[in-house]
């Protein structure tokens, strides 16, 4: 597990790191399929969607900064997805490889019940050579198959 191995709910304060990681990842396409950086503002109002007790935003932090962060996101917005929720992990360049994504994917798993969600849903930009940082990390989740518990597209 990683050092520290402990979540926290992402606070207002935390969004400009959010955003920072999120954005490293754009030139890759492999995580995202936005094509040009966010800013801060643009995903203030996606913060705010964020509740602890419904759709919490998670961070995970090294020596006071955000390394990593999940969110759980509502998925398609209608009635019948109430129980589904969209997962999204993102782990800063310098910090992949040491297991943030896969903790929080097991904490995700392991709190989704308690949110009142029964299905999380996820999609991993594999590609055939695996040298995706961000679906090679997250194959496995303490042990068990993320793809098995999860919904997942590649």
């Amino acid at each position: 597990m990683p050092e520290p191995s402990t979540h926290r709910t992402a606070t207002r304060s935390d969004l400009p790191q959010i955003v920072e990681i999120y954005n490293s990842t754009i030139p890759s396409r492999l995580a995202t399929a936005d094509t040009e950086s966010v800013s801060v503002e643009s995903r203030v109002h996606w913060f705010e969607e964020h509740t602890p007790n419904r759709r919490p935003l998670w961070v995970m932090e090294n020596a006071g900064r955000v390394v990593a962060w999940l969110s759980f996101s509502t998925f398609y917005g209608r009635p019948a997805y109430a129980k589904t929720a969209e997962l999204s992990v993102y782990v800063h360049e310098a910090f992949r490889k040491r297991g943030f994504g896969s903790y929080l994917l097991t904490q995700a798993l392991a709190h989704a019940p308690a949110l009142e969600v029964d299905t999380l849903w996820g999609s991993s930009s594999a590609t055939t050579n695996r040298a995706s940082p961000c679906s090679s990390d997250l194959d496995s989740c303490g042990g068990v198959s993320c793809r098995e518990l999860l919904h997942w597209t590649e």
